[in-house]
């Protein structure tokens, strides 16, 4: 799915992202930069000699809950420009991986809080 297209210097950028989190970085249709992520995206790339950074940041950590995350275009960590997520399906996807890895989380604290009242003493019939 896509997750931003813009421009720089004259040049199409695309950043594609799999269901699984393979992320990939296009100019002008040639893959430059190949990354997984799961919940995040920091791509490195250069366009005429120019040192370029796209990552996905919050700018209020509120809004980590809500959805409003944006990408964060920076050239020699000067930030050049932001560009708000849209794709809705992305948001959604971040969300599931957000609550399922949260209650995986609390289901092991819960096993190993239940396992210490015992002594971590398994049966083992």
């Amino acid at each position: 799915m896509k997750l931003i297209e813009i421009e720089i210097e004259n040049k199409n950028v695309l950043i594609e992202r799999s269901f699984i989190g393979k992320e990939t970085v296009f100019i002008d249709d040639t893959a430059v930069h190949k990354k997984w992520n799961f919940l995040t995206t920091n791509h490195n790339f250069k366009i005429n000699d120019t040192d370029y950074n796209i990552k996905y940041v919050y700018k209020d950590g509120w809004k980590k809950l809500i959805g409003n995350p944006i990408f964060q275009l920076t050239s020699n960590e000067n930030i050049i420009s932001e560009y708000q997520v849209k794709n809705k399906p992305y948001l959604l996807f971040q969300f599931g991986i957000g609550i399922t890895s949260t209650y995986i989380a609390m289901k092991l604290i819960f096993l190993v809080i239940e396992s210490a009242k015992y002594g971590f003493v398994f049966d083992a019939h």
